[in-house]
């Protein structure tokens, strides 16, 4: 997700401005894992401490779309939301306790 200039951080959601939304569609789980866990982006990740503070509440959520469907950033926070308050689910779930996608 990013502007039409390609400035993905200053898409705000939050109250916070110093939240940044980070999104993106990926055509199954096993992809994008891959990409997260076995890619250089893993770097970025054994790094975060360093860019990023630790949130404690939900910031990170998977969640099923339509092919074609692009996601706005309000589904993202709302997505989050979700999961805060209901946990893992068809409607929003994590690596760790992925929903399998609808048929």
């Amino acid at each position: 997700m990013q502007t039409e200039e390609g400035d993905a951080t200053s898409i705000q959601a939050f109250d916070d401005p110093m939240l940044i939304v980070n999104m993106s569609v990926w055509a199954d789980i096993e992809s994008l894992k891959n990409y997260v866990y076995r890619s250089i982006h893993v770097d970025l990740i054994r790094e975060r401490k360093a860019w990023f503070h630790k949130i404690q509440s939900a910031h990170q959520a998977l969640w099923w779309v339509p092919v074609g469907h692009l996601p706005t950033a309000q589904e993202g926070k709302e997505r989050l939301e979700i999961l805060e308050k209901q946990g893992p689910g068809p409607d929003a779930f994590t690596f760790a306790k992925p929903w399998d996608q609808p048929q």
